[in-house]
């Protein structure tokens, strides 16, 4: 599951930036270990979802590309 904590730049300027996070639960198997971690915010301040200039964002610009194309060609 994922929990956003807003736009990074809000979570970073605002309140804590240092989470501890326990994760337990039941799994098919029946309970799972308890897990516990320490999340600093700081360490993503300057983090990118890719880095730039790899072919995955050649090929994600494409397919964005791609897509508002065949929403301009499936108006005519």
């Amino acid at each position: 599951m994922i929990w956003h904590l807003g736009l990074p730049t809000d979570a970073l300027q605002k309140g804590p930036t240092l989470y501890d996070v326990t994760v337990d639960g039941t799994g098919p198997f029946g309970p799972i270990d308890q897990l516990q971690y320490a999340i600093d915010l700081n360490e993503y301040a300057s983090a990118a979802t890719t880095v730039p200039g790899t072919m995955f964002g050649v090929a994600h610009s494409i397919e964005e590309a791609t897509s508002q194309l065949k929403k301009i060609a499936d108006k005519y």
